[in-house]
Order: C-alpha cells, then sequence, then structure tokens
C-alpha cells in the first residue's frame, strides 16, 4: 500500500514536472494498472538494470538501500531518499546521504506530490554541489577498495584460524 501511494505521488510529480522524464521500477508484484493514465514523462518498468541506467541520469529517487546507494555513489548521481522501513537500514542510510550532502531524504507517507517536486527541483537547482559531493565520496570509495586494508585483515584471520587448528 504504501509504494502504490508512492507511486501515484511520482505520476502526480511527473505531471507537475514536465520538463524531466520519470522512470519509474515497480518490481514483479505491482499493478502497473493502478497508476493509469501514466503521463507522457513517465515510464514504468518491472524492472530495470539499474546501474546501466544510472550512467544516464541526473538523479534517483531511491528506497536508499545500501546497493542503491553505493551505485549512485559509483556512478555519480545524488539522490533523494525516501525510505520504506524504519527497522532496516534505509533511515540510517539516508542520514548518512544528507550528511554527507550526496543528496536529499523526503518522508515516504507524509510528502505530498508537490513537496516531492520542491525537492527535485532543489536537488536539480543545486545539482552541481551534490554532484561534487557524490564525487568526491566516490573517490573516497575507490581509495577504500584499492586499499591493502582488507587483504590484511584477511591475512590475519587466516594466520588466526590456522593457529587454532
Amino acid at each position: 500500500g504504501r509504494c502504490t501511494k508512492f507511486y501515484t505521488r511520482m505520476t502526480e510529480v511527473a505531471r507537475q514536472l514536465p520538463h524531466h522524464l520519470f522512470i519509474l521500477s515497480t518490481g514483479k508484484f505491482f499493478e502497473v494498472n493502478k497508476l493509469l493514465p501514466i503521463p507522457d514523462n513517465m515510464m514504468v518498468f518491472e524492472s530495470i538494470p539499474q546501474v546501466d541506467l544510472l550512467q544516464k541520469c541526473d538523479f534517483m529517487i531511491t528506497h536508499g538501500g545500501m546497493n542503491s546507494i553505493t551505485e549512485c555513489v559509483f556512478c555519480g548521481v545524488p539522490m533523494l531518499v525516501y525510505p520504506l522501513a524504519r527497522k532496516w537500514d534505509q533511515p540510517g542510510n539516508s542520514a548518512r546521504v544528507v550528511y554527507h550532502n550526496l543528496g536529499l531524504r523526503g518522508r515516504i507517507e507524509r510528502d505530498s506530490a508537490k513537496t516531492i517536486a520542491r525537492k527535485i527541483n532543489q536537488l536539480t537547482g543545486n545539482y552541481s554541489f551534490y554532484q561534487t559531493n557524490v564525487l568526491k565520496m566516490r573517490e573516497q570509495f575507490e581509495i577504500q577498495n584499492n586499499s591493502t586494508q582488507i587483504v590484511e585483515i584477511l591475512e590475519s584471520i587466516i594466520a588466526n584460524n590456522e593457529t587454532k587448528q
């Protein structure tokens, strides 16, 4: 129900922001006919190869899962995060997105279509600020991924296991 309401609001947002193209990935079990009529500037799919699409996007509206955030960072894409569940990692992840100025956060149950459109305009109006921060974060990710620290940790674990045997 929460997703249906949010997707419906997103169709309203698309109508309010006709100069943006919205691509909505609903998942397997969503009934697309609940969104009819779909605005001309919105395309709806069951699933999409996210990393391929992100390479062509200006921003992403996401639930805030760590994989999606990481993919946005590696593709240099600022985010508008709408956590789905309070008990998962999404609220904390969205707080980090805001803290590091990688994008903005919204409240999936409270934000109206007008509020979502305002946040999109805020994100795109300050686009270079957010994208610069995303690219700086990507550099940090690359440094960490290329570090030898993980190798040292794994070697330590292996060595400890060998001494126990």
